[in-house]
């Protein structure tokens, strides 16, 4: 249970810094990443949209679960992260959704 709280804390706090944080590294990046289309203007502000890459990013910097054996070298370096890139999109977006309604009231 800790490295799943630990992996649903790194994708949020991924999520926030690439999603609000104005910092010198990530600024330029989002802007660059805006500038593109609507389409990826829209990916940025979508919690779930790149919450998703986000975690994707986490699964692979944080390697914290073991790929099940059904799923051999392709599961490693596929399966594993895109299921903890969905479940990290699903976290991030329900903990954005509870920051929202604190914020609102």
């Amino acid at each position: 249970m800790p490295k799943l709280i630990l992996f649903v804390l790194a994708c949020y706090a991924a999520w926030f810094v690439f999603t609000t944080a104005e910092l010198p590294l990530w600024e330029p990046v989002r802007t660059k990443i805006a500038g593109r289309s609507a389409t990826f203007t829209k990916f940025i502000l979508c919690s779930v949209c790149s919450g998703f890459w986000c975690s994707v990013f986490v699964s692979f910097a944080l390697p914290l679960f073991v790929a099940p054996e059904w799923t051999g070298e392709v599961g490693r370096w596929f399966v594993v992260p895109v299921i903890q890139g969905l479940a990290g999109a699903t976290s991030v977006y329900l903990i954005e959704l509870h920051v929202e309604r604190l914020e609102s009231r």
